[in-house]
Order: structure tokens, then C-alpha cells, then sequence
């Protein structure tokens, strides 16, 4: 998922944080679209066009608040990324 605004149809190019808040806000509704939610995922890959120690607290600041105590498995990848920074991809189980 990426930092895709659906109000203004739009990528979003704010910084790190407001991007991962979209990603992140953009994933929930998708999960919940299908009667899941953030608990339900096991896994995550996070894509950050600079891998930096900066870069990843400020990601992982806005992820904490996300995920919380559920800490789904996760692997973070510097990736080039095109018009973004931040990129993320869930999988989720359902019961």
C-alpha cells in the first residue's frame, strides 16, 4: 500500500510520518473492507526509499502506534521508491 490519498486522489508527499499514517490508515480500511483488522495481520514489509536511522525511527514511531501490542513480523527494506517514501505491504490471517 502506499501514501495514496483517496480525497484528493493523490500520492501524498509529506514527510515520513504523515506518509506512513496514510499507508497505515489506507491499510486498515482495506482490512476492515474485508473483516479483518491491524490484529489480523502476521506479517509486514515496510519500504523506505532511504534506509536511514532517521528515516526508520520515523516510520517506526507512527507503526508502533499502529500495530501496537499485536507486532506483527516485520522486515524493513530500502527500496527506490517513485514519487514516495514510504511502501508497505501486510498479510493478514482470518480465522
Amino acid at each position: 500500500m502506499t501514501p495514496y490519498d483517496s480525497a484528493t486522489g493523490k500520492i501524498e508527499s509529506g514527510s515520513i510520518s504523515q506518509q506512513t499514517q496514510l499507508v497505515l490508515e489506507n491499510i486498515r480500511n482495506v482490512l476492515s473492507a474485508g473483516g479483518a483488522s491491524l490484529d489480523d495481520v502476521v506479517s509486514c514489509r515496510v519500504y523506505l526509499s532511504s534506509l536511514t536511522p532517521e528515516s526508520f525511527k520515523e516510520m517506526n514511531e507512527v507503526y508502533v502506534r499502529y500495530f501496537g501490542e499485536s507486532k506483527p513480523a516485520r522486515a524493513t527494506i530500502g527500496a527506490q521508491l517513485l514519487g514516495f517514501d514510504v511502501e508497505i505491504e501486510c498479510v493478514a490471517v482470518l480465522d
